[in-house]
């Protein structure tokens, strides 16, 4: 069983002349245990950005930097200037095709730009100053960010994909057609393109925004879920009520649920 860690904790050169500037790109390589299956990825962060690409190598290759206001010309107490604090600490484990990027710093935004072998499957969550990217890959993505939008180019596979401020933008070439997906956003449109061929059942709800489709969707009539619920002092009944339209015949669930901004079912 081959493990690989590998502990990067950068200090780079401080200019007190400079203003702000991105870091120079660290960059780490990784060769898997088994070059010819699948891997997964996974990157949970407080702050800063994700692009994922996929590539015809057989290895992960990370290449990280912050960004860092070096504007030290700004006069402290006593005659003293602020010096850049440039550094941060994170790690890269792979284990038997697994791969888990972690920093030791969370409180300083780090930006990754990473190319994965195409069969790679990703788990990828940020919460302030970032968005996340991913294209050409081909496997289970898992996606959610707080601040920021979410794109998915050239996928293959099957997606989850949640964001609260920001839009979620979704291009598949080919799909996983026994596995449900599901897309939401609170502040930002939804916009997913499929094959032609997809075979699914849709479930909507879009509180403040339109639903909009080129597929012919054969609407599912439904009766509203009523929930009561009691307690010492109270009754309250809850209704949930979605839209269900097959699409092809129907096929796994797809959600798609937004609070505002459109919705876009699209066929390639």
């Amino acid at each position: 069983m081959k493990k690989a860690i590998i502990n990067i904790f950068f200090l780079l050169a401080i200019c007190l002349q400079v203003s702000a500037q991105n870091e120079e790109e660290q960059t780490i390589t990784v060769p898997l245990s088994n070059p010819n299956a699948p891997s997964k990825l996974k990157l949970h962060q407080v702050s800063g950005s994700i692009s994922v690409t996929g590539h015809n190598g057989n290895n992960v290759i990370v290449k990280a930097s912050t960004e860092q206001n070096n504007d030290s010309k700004i006069e402290k107490q006593n005659g003293m200037f602020r010096i850049p604090n440039n550094a941060y600490n994170l790690s890269v484990i792979e284990k038997e095709n697994e791969i888990n990027i972690s920093s030791g710093s969370p409180n300083k935004a780090i930006n990754y730009k990473i190319m994965v072998p195409t069969q790679c499957s990703l788990n990828l969550h940020t919460v302030n100053n970032g968005d996340i990217y991913v294209e050409n890959v081909e496997g289970e993505i898992e996606t959610n960010n707080v601040n920021g939008k979410i794109e998915l180019k050239n996928i293959s596979g099957a997606v989850v994909a949640s964001t609260i401020n920001g839009k979620v933008e979704v291009v598949f070439t080919k799909i996983n057609e026994e596995v449900p997906m599901a897309f939401s956003s609170l502040n930002g449109k939804i916009d997913v393109t499929f094959p032609a061929n997809l075979k699914a059942t849709a479930k909507i709800r879009n509180e403040r925004g339109e639903i909009y489709s080129d597929f012919e969707m054969e609407l599912k009539k439904t009766e509203p879920l009523v929930e009561k619920d009691e307690g010492n002092n109270y009754k309250k009944y809850s209704i949930d009520k979605w839209v269900y339209g097959k699409i092809n015949g129907g096929g796994p669930e797809f959600l798609f649920k937004n609070m505002n901004g459109n919705i876009y079912i699209r066929k390639q």
